[in-house]
């Protein structure tokens, strides 16, 4: 995976047709000539004079054959700008090099397109309540021949903060046995997706999709050991789900996973 900055004056119009473009008539001009180094699943921070405003993910490769080249990505936009010199400044220190989206004072370089270092990407997807996961899409060909695998790897934005949300509301205790582990960082569960991020599954990263679970209830729910009734009643386990007024469960969800869960004991009978 590769991570760029982006400085996107033409942000509005970029976000409505859901792309990044740059006019690379002018070969010359590295910092437009590298949109043809965008690759699916690539991640790129977008900056205006207003700040970071958004995080994009590349959903295909860059034709290199357009010379008026825009590549599609999906929108990650925040509600408020981050200030730019504080963002500059939390970041400065990992973005040095030749090809730096800002100079040695903390000032934006004029250009369209930089590439940036993990430690960078992380930082600012810290900042933002984002995070990436990586998902492995090998072929069965491929897993039964190692030395020639070729690996896909897509990629997931999850928003830290809406598992974080409903986290808080059960005290990081978990909904199905009621446990409340304490590590030296205090109290801690895992926000579990009841339909499953990504590919095959693409469930909603949305609160009604996610329930506090410590991890090993986790495990078995991502396992289909157990499922949930609309009601909240378990199925395979004894015990009812502890549902918070707070906490809005989907019943698409709930309804999903009870499908998966006797599919899967189906296949065990």
């Amino acid at each position: 995976m590769q991570f760029f900055w982006v400085n996107q004056s033409k942000f509005k119009i970029e976000k409505e047709l859901g792309v990044i473009r740059a006019d690379t008539r002018d070969s010359e001009h590295h910092a437009r000539i590298r949109i043809f180094e965008v690759r699916k699943g690539d991640v790129i921070f977008s900056f205006s004079k207003a700040g970071f405003q958004a995080v994009l993910v590349a959903e295909e490769n860059a034709d290199e054959s357009n010379k008026n080249c825009a590549v599609a990505c999906t929108y990650y936009t925040f509600e408020s700008s981050f200030d730019l010199d504080a963002t500059v400044q939390l970041v400065q220190e990992h973005l040095q090099g030749l090809y730096s989206p800002v100079d040695s004072e903390g000032n934006r370089n004029q250009g369209y397109l930089y590439p940036i270092n993990e430690k960078a990407a992380l930082t600012l997807l810290y900042l933002c309540g984002l995070e990436v996961e990586s998902q492995d899409t090998k072929t069965e060909s491929e897993k039964t021949y190692p030395p020639r695998k070729e690996t896909s790897v897509s990629r997931i934005i999850r928003n830290t903060k809406i598992s974080k949300n409903v986290k808080d509301i059960y005290e990081n205790s978990c909904q199905v046995c009621g446990i409340q582990l304490t590590i030296s960082n205090g109290p801690y569960s895992e926000g579990a997706h009841i339909i499953p991020l990504g590919q095959p599954y693409n469930g909603p990263d949305e609160e009604s999709n996610i329930l506090c679970l410590c991890p090993n209830h986790h495990v078995l729910l991502d396992g289909f050991a157990f499922s949930i009734a609309e009601d909240g009643e378990l199925i395979g386990l004894e015990g009812h789900l502890n549902i918070s007024k707070k906490h809005k469960i989907s019943e698409k969800s709930l309804e999903w996973h009870k499908m998966m869960y006797n599919k899967a004991i189906k296949s065990d009978s």
